[in-house]
């Protein structure tokens, strides 16, 4: 019988805390850590990970073992270039034109009072080309707006024509 070793154990323990905490704060409006229910699914995916090496650790065929080791790398690899993307994005030309659309929107001051701070959340899509006619692009960016009285989830479409310098936010759809 293959058991998990404590590294697993202890990283689907932090995913079970993470899974129930983001319930709660949802469920009771609680304003913190809102991306717990996001974080959450890392520590699940690297527990799985983790599992496969200490399965793997025990098997004596090597084409199995390899197998598995690549199965463990993709899975982090995985984790860490969708970390790398969503923290890139916060520097991109997208990102600033919504930091700026949301700062000056006058609903979600109502609603959410002061935004400080959009988190972009990592099941977000950006995608920019060149060509002749000049540079273009569309964003989808899943977000959490993070105000001074309450939080809101939210996907913002933003868009880069050609002809234009700068990116549009077209629509914000709140949850």
């Amino acid at each position: 019988m293959i058991r998990p070793n404590n590294l697993t154990k202890v990283l689907f323990s932090i995913w079970i805390m993470l899974f129930i905490y983001s319930k709660i704060v949802r469920s009771f409006n609680l304003y913190y850590f809102w991306e717990s229910s996001f974080v959450c699914w890392t520590f699940f995916i690297l527990g799985i990970a983790s599992l496969f090496h200490s399965i793997s650790s025990k098997l004596s065929n090597s084409f199995v073992i390899t197998v598995f080791n690549i199965i463990v790398l993709s899975l982090c690899l995985t984790v860490i270039l969708k970390y790398g993307i969503v923290f890139g994005m916060k520097s991109s030309k997208a990102y600033n034109a919504l930091d700026k659309y949301v700062s000056k929107n006058v609903d979600f001051k109502a609603e959410l009072g002061n935004i400080e701070d959009i988190c972009v959340l990592p099941i977000s899509s950006y995608s920019s080309r060149s060509d002749s006619s000049g540079n273009y692009g569309n964003a989808t960016l899943n977000i959490i707006l993070k105000g001074d009285k309450k939080y809101k989830r939210a996907t913002a479409y933003l868009i880069k024509e050609p002809d234009s310098l700068r990116w549009r936010v077209v629509r914000i759809e709140k949850e």
